[in-house]
């Protein structure tokens, strides 16, 4: 028999291969903080009691992991299955043998981590590429989107135990899981989120590049959206259309035309070109607050284009800036600042700006009527003033229209 420092560290380093971070917290993990003792269970096989709760099934935790295994809808090499809590291992060994797809287990407790890996050799299953461990809610989407493939399905499994024992940490993970659900589509009439992110309403379908969209679409591109003529009721688009070109935007509002029906409506909105152009002509540099602190002139040019997340966008002198917006009208102004953004960035965000009138005209050239200038919760969809929909009212220009 191993010792428990032998099995840990052959644990610990098949986990260091992917996840370096949570091999050291359980190497570091010396004090537990709940009482955990081993039990023998009906079968004789051993479970754990762990702050008086027994994590596997006391009868037989070996037919636990088959009923779990035997639960999911299919068992296919595409798919995911998403384990909540690794116990002392029993359906993570079930599935190692019998499962054909991709395995993300999740375990909250670094007191059983450490208690079961000290116990159990998992190196071989740890070994395996399709299979990974983490105690880190933000990596199962992120793990999710590496083992994502086409038609796959994403399945989440949880040992009852750990629902009692970690009531707060199950439901986010299980929120953050059906996030990475890809919802199914049989045909018919389509209510759509284009650009969602990780956003989902009941009765709402969703566009994006992520995989877990209901469609997957590259926006940065002009193919066809991957939706059949006259079925889109309701489009709704929030703070993306800042993020491509005008001839990709062009593209996108030509295709949500041909998708929607007849009367069919598109609520948009994107920061407000308008608003920012005022606050640099006043020197209001608090309306720039949801950027990396600059100069202002620097902070208007970062309102149309920008890289990561409060790293900013290019460097620009104040005087330069302050020249072009005395002599260029607004198009012309926005043209200029996106030309100043640095091809060999990882990663662009922000390279566009809309003021009314611009994407209105854009709107209308797309064939859509009665485009209305809008305001926050302000539809004239009910469904569309809920909480769900408009976002960051004090930098916003929402629009709404139809198609005819």
């Amino acid at each position: 028999m191993q010792s428990a420092e032998c099995s840990l560290n052959k644990n610990l380093d098949q986990i260091s291969r992917y996840n370096s971070f949570l091999a050291r917290k359980i190497l570091n993990h010396n004090q537990p903080q709940g009482y955990a003792e081993f039990v023998e269970s009906n079968s004789s096989s051993i479970n754990l009691l762990y702050n008086n709760i027994l994590i596997h099934d006391q009868i037989d935790p070996i037919n636990e992991a088959i009923d779990l295994l035997n639960s999911l809808s299919r068992n296919d090499s595409r798919d995911t299955t998403v384990i909540y809590g690794l116990g002392l291992g029993y359906t993570l060994k079930r599935f190692a043998e019998d499962y054909k797809g991709n395995i993300i287990v999740f375990d909250p407790s670094l007191d059983i981590l450490r208690i079961t890996l000290e116990a159990v050799d998992f190196s071989q299953e740890f070994g395996n590429p399709k299979i990974l461990i983490t105690n880190i809610a933000e990596d199962i989407t992120r793990h999710i989107m590496r083992f994502f493939n086409e038609d796959c399905k994403v399945h989440f499994l949880v040992i009852d135990s750990y629902k009692q024992l970690f009531p707060e940490s199950y439901e986010l993970i299980s929120n953050e899981v059906q996030y990475s659900m890809p919802e199914e589509y049989t045909g018919g009439e389509l209510k759509i989120n284009i650009g969602s992110g990780k956003w989902k309403k009941q009765g709402w379908k969703t566009l994006d590049c992520y995989r877990f969209a209901t469609f997957y679409a590259d926006l940065r591109t002009t193919e066809p959206l991957p939706l059949e003529d006259n079925v889109i009721t309701k489009a709704f688009c929030s703070h993306c259309i800042e993020h491509i070109e005008d001839h990709h935007l062009e593209n996108l509002l030509k295709e949500i035309y041909r998708c929607m029906k007849s009367g069919g409506i598109f609520r948009v909105s994107c920061p407000d070109a308008q608003l920012a152009f005022d606050a640099y002509e006043h020197d209001d540099t608090d309306w720039f607050g949801w950027l990396k602190k600059n100069n202002i002139g620097a902070m208007l040019v970062n309102t149309f284009v920008s890289y990561q997340n409060q790293i900013g966008g290019p460097e620009v002198d104040d005087r330069a800036v302050k020249e072009k917006f005395e002599a260029l009208d607004k198009e012309d102004f926005i043209k200029w600042a996106v030309s100043l953004k640095d091809l060999n960035r990882p990663y662009i965000a922000h390279t566009n700006g809309y003021t009314y009138e611009k994407l209105s005209r854009k709107l209308e050239e797309a064939g859509f009527v009665n485009i209305k200038h809008s305001g926050y919760k302000q539809s004239s969809d009910p469904e569309l003033r809920l909480s769900d929909f408009d976002l960051h009212p004090s930098i916003s220009l929402y629009i709404e229209c139809f198609k005819p």
